[in-house]
């Protein structure tokens, strides 16, 4: 592993390569984050003057200085995230900085989310505004700029506070354990795809630095997730009464053998099994002096049948099948059971749920206690004037502390979404609930940031600047490609329209959209070869009269994605040979932006018929 060390870096203004008008002041001793702030605002700085920058901790006659982690007076205080200060050619950044954790490596803190990095944020803040650069991707190929011969800086003050406690984009599959043990990437990628352990590495720190320069941020966020996964393996054996009874009278794995241990489902109504519950939570939560207790249900259906759990149950008839129908009375009863018991040990607990699958929607009988949070799971199907109605229901049965935790990046399979004004809608639907926070869950990096950049760019942009419309945004966006904009924007709206006209149709027509494996398996009522070759004609007139070698790139990535995309659609079409597309998948792997293990055991799982040749070879 390459370890980036954050250095402060004295060099002498004798050298003509060094701008002498501009110094970045920073104490010696200053904490990693204030260090790593000069060192980004020293990168960008260079970019837009074309001259090298002095990183010093002296004091300096230069025309402009920056004053990194510096108030403007001795004793002032920070009340906001960010702040930056203009005051004739000075410029004093600092926020609000706490290091909660260090980790291994000075880098490796500093882009840990729990850490507050208000006075990194200070930078991008001054970067962003007063110089007009743009991050658009992972790694310095992201970062848009343009150059400036005389700098010039008119005297103003900014601070910002985010709405939110925490925004996350997760992204855990750049880990090297997971890659080859969960998704066996040495046995399913071909050896000119697969990763070395340095190479994930710096995936994963890329893809971190381009969350901090657009400010995704941790604050304060308590530790939920489906909380009960080790139940069966620990407790099934000697208590199979404690867990889902099926429709053929069988408790747990033996009633539900296509579920794995970890995503079984409870008999909520066990009195013993709250008990334990409750138990587990005094023993550990009191060890470490935690007040918010994970009572997350496991993930997937395989709900329990008996007379009890079923008395328990909403009266929302929107689904027949029972194990399709509303569950969210049956767990308000649970939930409300566990924090009565948990309170009896400590007043102060809190207890925190997803309303999730089929328990997102409200109940109708039961009232949520107060200090239950939920992070409310809506499906992708469910279009935003539907959330809005079963939220505001969910408020009027007793819920007032919710955060959003979407799966809107889910559906990604590797092809033009066109969804980034269907998944702002729904994001100005939660941004309306005086939301905790936004934790979107990951597309499994098996998105192509040629096609999903737009829409997370918009998607975080939308958080910091809550006042700017989607349009304002989206022209933002596009306006980083210069001259080109005009044919770029042409590229975009064709396949927003694309996901309009045929996507969001049969979301809005079907009961619950089905995902990933129903687009893989049913691309041509989606796509038509017309559809790659329509937007392959704006894309090449984008390129015509592009000087900057950047934006050029950034155009070419694109080019090579939607080929990618149309050759994918050709082999479902039975048009093209499969190995065409694995050769184009080898020449291309540094300009496609996925994870190639998560490519190949996907289309294996979904599409091994369509595949056969490929993955004959590959899986066998």
């Amino acid at each position: 592993m390459k370890v980036i060390s954050i250095l402060l870096v004295t060099v002498s203004l004798l050298f003509s390569n060094y701008s002498q008008n501009v110094t970045i002041i920073v104490d010696p001793n200053a904490d990693f984050i204030k260090k790593f702030a000069a060192n980004e605002l020293k990168k960008h700085l260079e970019l837009v003057l074309d001259k090298k920058v002095l990183i010093s901790s002296l004091k300096t006659d230069g025309k402009y200085v920056f004053y990194i982690g510096k108030t403007p007076k001795k004793n002032f205080k920070i009340d906001s995230m960010s702040n930056y200060l203009i005051e004739d050619n000075k410029v004093y950044l600092y926020g609000i900085d706490e290091i909660m954790k260090k980790k291994n490596t000075e880098l490796e803190t500093v882009l840990f989310m729990r850490n507050k990095v208000g006075t990194l944020f200070s930078v991008y803040d001054f970067l962003y505004n007063e110089l007009g650069i743009r991050w658009v991707k992972p790694k310095d190929e992201g970062i848009i700029y343009k150059k400036i011969k005389n700098l010039k800086l008119i005297n103003k003050s900014f601070s910002w506070n985010s709405n939110y406690n925490f925004t996350v984009f997760r992204n855990d599959i750049w880990r090297y354990n997971k890659l080859v043990k969960k998704l066996q990437m040495n046995k399913y990628t071909p050896k000119e795809l697969i990763y070395s352990k340095s190479d994930v590495i710096k995936y994963m720190q890329d893809d971190l630095l381009w969350k901090r320069r657009m400010k995704l941020h941790i604050s304060s966020k308590p530790s939920y997730g489906h909380a009960f996964r080790k139940f069966w393996n620990k407790y099934g054996e000697k208590k199979p009464e404690w867990f889902s009874l099926s429709e053929s009278n069988k408790r747990g794995v033996e009633g539900f053998p296509l579920l794995d241990a970890s995503r079984q489902k409870f008999c909520i109504s066990n009195e013993n099994l709250q008990n334990q519950i409750v138990e587990n939570w005094r023993k550990v939560y009191t060890q470490y002096n935690r007040n918010i207790y994970n009572a997350t249900i496991n993930d997937s259906r395989g709900y329990c049948t008996c007379e009890f759990c079923r008395l328990h149950d909403s009266e929302d008839d929107r689904y027949k099948d029972f194990q399709k129908k509303s569950k969210t009375d049956r767990y308000i009863f649970f939930w409300n059971r566990l924090l009565e018991k948990s309170k009896k040990f400590n007043p102060d607990s809190k207890l925190i749920a997803y309303a999730y699958s089929d328990y997102r929607y409200p109940p109708t009988k039961k009232i949520l206690k107060d200090d239950i949070i939920l992070g409310f799971v809506p499906k992708f199907g469910d279009l935003p004037k539907e959330i809005k109605k079963d939220l505001d229901e969910w408020k009027k049965k007793g819920l007032k502390k919710v955060f959003i935790r979407p799966n809107d990046f889910n559906d990604d399979i590797g092809l033009p979404m066109g969804h980034e004004k269907y998944i702002y809608d729904r994001f100005k639907v939660f941004n309306n609930t005086n939301i905790l926070g936004l934790d979107y869950d990951s597309s499994y990096n098996f998105d192509d940031w040629s096609f999903s950049g737009i829409t997370r760019y918009i998607l975080i942009q939308s958080f910091n600047n809550p006042n700017k419309s989607f349009e304002e945004l989206e022209n933002e966006y596009y306006k980083i490609f210069g001259s080109s904009k005009v044919y770029i924007k042409k590229y975009y709206k064709y396949w927003r329209n694309n996901f309009e006209q045929k996507r969001l149709k049969y979301i809005k027509r079907a009961a619950g959209f089905k995902g990933k494996r129903f687009l893989y398996r049913n691309l041509k009522d989606f796509f038509s070869i017309k559809d790659f070759e329509k937007t392959n004609e704006f894309l090449i007139s984008a390129l015509k009269n592009v000087k900057s070698t950047k934006i050029k790139k950034l155009i070419e990535d694109i080019i090579i994605s939607n080929n990618h995309a149309k050759l994918i659609f050709e082999v479902y079409s039975q048009k093209t040979n499969i190995d065409v597309l694995l050769a184009y998948r080898i020449k291309n792997k540094k300009n496609l932006s996925l994870c190639w293990p998560q490519v190949f055991i996907t289309e294996e799982r979904f599409n091994r018929s369509l595949y056969k040749r490929i993955y004959l070879k590959l899986f066998n």
